[in-house]
């Protein structure tokens, strides 16, 4: 089941944005999920972070904590800086960097 296109909910039920990408796919799954928040606006969020009951996608981040990310490109895997703006913002559950991934697969 895609998840593109489906509303990202708050634990609370708060509408947070529309999924609009699903980024990192590897050994491990999806990394990130890109999600509009505004306008012209969106956000990477940790897939790790997001829960699929039917068709309903929910998060334990607030509209906050999402829409206060930092501002990364969101149709690419984020690695580097990036990466690291978005494991100090997130804290735990991110997903590992690429090269993370493949050390531990190798």
């Amino acid at each position: 089941m895609t998840i593109t296109g489906k509303r990202l909910l708050s634990s609370s039920g708060e509408d947070i944005g529309e999924v609009k990408d699903v980024v990192g796919l590897g050994a491990d799954g999806p990394g990130w999920v890109a999600v509009k928040t505004g306008l012209l606006s969106q956000r990477l969020v940790p897939f790790s972070r997001i829960d699929q009951t039917g068709d309903q996608l929910r998060t334990d981040l607030d509209v906050d904590d999402i829409k206060s990310a930092p501002k990364v490109p969101t149709h690419v895997e984020p690695v580097g800086e990036d990466l690291d703006l978005l494991r100090a913002h997130y804290g735990a559950g991110t997903p590992a960097a690429p090269d993370d991934r493949t050390r531990r697969h190798v």
